[in-house]
């Protein structure tokens, strides 16, 4: 007699019994990596908006001092002074679920620096996102 070529059926079992686990494994992950890649996201446009108001202010733009300010756990505004008046240039919301740690106004000099280093924290149920604004007015998210 020949051997038969082909898998049993307890091959077959243990196949899909495998891609039952890994399938199950991905989709528990799933909605973590979403939910990261959507706080990534939001800590780009606020350095992306941060330095925004920083070349505002390297430039003198409507000779007035530009900056970012935290107006709520889930929303910020890009801010000029002029002649001690502040003004709410614009507006930006967070995605759901994507909130700040604690409130900052970042207030960039005329020419275009800080004071002092510092730093923002995006938080999500996941996980922590850094956003550093150095003295230089050099923006950086933490990897």
């Amino acid at each position: 007699m020949k051997p038969r070529a082909g898998f049993t059926i307890v091959e077959l079992l243990i196949v899909l019994a495998l891609l039952a686990v890994l399938s199950t494994v991905m989709f528990l992950n799933f909605p973590g990596a979403r939910s990261n890649q959507q706080l990534s996201v939001s800590a780009g446009k606020l350095a992306d908006d941060l330095q925004k108001a920083h070349i505002f202010s390297r430039e003198h733009k409507g000779e007035k001092v530009w900056g970012v300010a935290y107006t709520s756990s889930d929303s910020y505004a890009i801010i000029s002074f002029s002649q001690n008046q502040q003004t709410i240039e614009e507006t930006k919301k967070l995605p759901a679920g994507i909130t700040f740690n604690a409130p900052f106004q970042i207030l960039f000099e005329r020419t275009g620096g800080l004071t002092r280093d510092t730093f923002i924290q995006l938080h999500n149920v996941h996980s922590v996102k850094k956003i550093t604004v150095l003295r230089t007015g050099v923006v950086e998210i933490e990897k």
